[in-house]
């Protein structure tokens, strides 16, 4: 995976292949955490009887944001391999790409 380990380059095979998992699962938990607080918001009997039924509609749009936010985050090369890790820099990029997908969104 790892060609020298002493400068950290990466092959083009595993970078393409972890950067495809990392926002694969991305992808998958942001429209699980979009389905969950649908649930929560809209099925549990915290504040009183369960208002809505099943709309199929906010599933498409689960699934679209889900979709721009992975979009958003790999323009800030989130799931390269070659520029995470590197350095201390991308404790202050991860949240600043997060928090970019969140306001560009919404």
């Amino acid at each position: 995976m790892i060609t020298d380990n002493s400068k950290g380059e990466y092959s083009i095979r595993s970078r393409i292949f972890y950067g495809f998992i990392l926002a694969l699962m991305d992808f998958i938990f942001i429209c699980l955490s979009g389905l969950l607080a649908y649930y929560i918001r809209f099925y549990l009997r915290i504040v009183g009887e369960p208002t809505r039924i099943l709309d199929q509609e906010y599933f498409i749009y689960i699934m679209i944001v889900s979709l721009l936010a992975v979009i958003i985050l790999s323009i800030f090369r989130s799931y390269d391999l070659k520029y995470i890790y590197r350095d201390f820099s991308f404790f202050y990029k991860a949240p600043a790409a997060a928090l970019a997908a969140l306001i560009i969104i919404f």
